[in-house]
């Protein structure tokens, strides 16, 4: 699946360079929470504890990166460390230039969060936010009684999709919100689906 993303994505990347969104935008596939669950070699809900931002050697050359450490409470899919640093291209560099690649997520200290993981290509103990802002989620314990829920800003994003025959790039404005409890179990029923053996009754994952 990940193969299928990565193509589908760097044809999204040509309809932006032929202005198909616009410029302030970073133009991804658009991904279902299911395709995320199945595609992300992790998924965690963690709690931010520390960010620090450093210039980083990479084949590209000198490029500022913001690692973030974060408390794993609970691993969703996949395993690991109760601690792990997710990687990112961006941040401030010594001589006063930096980086920002918009669609990027920003970690900061203290947040809850719940975040699709992939592997980081360039550093083996490392992790990455999968699907850019797509998979990353701030969790907001409810008080009185509320629930808590999850929301994520998808705006400096353009999501390509297929739409009567053609790709097509939209934006969402806005910031997006949904009930922690609904989006869990939608998680593990994908998870269990993905860990059923062949020709076990869990049924088709829901789209």
């Amino acid at each position: 699946m990940r193969t299928r993303w990565t193509v589908r994505v760097a044809l999204a990347a040509a309809l932006s360079v032929a202005g198909a969104a616009p410029a302030s935008a970073t133009v991804v596939q658009e991904l279902t929470l299911e395709d995320m669950v199945a595609d992300a070699d992790a998924v965690v809900l963690a709690r931010v504890e520390r960010v620090v931002e450093r210039a980083a050697l990479t084949p590209r050359g000198m490029e500022p990166q913001r690692l973030a450490t974060l408390r794993v409470e609970r691993w969703l899919k996949g395993r690991g460390a109760e601690r792990i640093v997710v990687r990112e291209t961006g941040g401030s560099l010594g001589d006063g230039g930096g980086m920002r690649i918009a669609g990027t997520p920003t970690y900061r200290v203290g947040q809850e969060v719940l975040v699709f993981l992939s592997r980081h290509p360039e550093h083996a103990r490392s992790w990455r936010t999968y699907a850019m802002a797509q998979g990353f989620f701030l969790v907001r314990r409810g008080v009185g009684g509320a629930p808590d829920v999850v929301v994520r800003s998808l705006r400096d994003l353009g999501l390509a999709r297929w739409s009567q025959g053609r790709f097509e790039v939209v934006r969402r404005e806005g910031v997006e919100t949904a009930r922690l409890d609904e989006v869990l179990a939608r998680i593990r029923r994908v998870v269990g689906w993905l860990t059923t053996p062949a020709g076990g009754t869990d049924g088709e994952v829901a789209r």
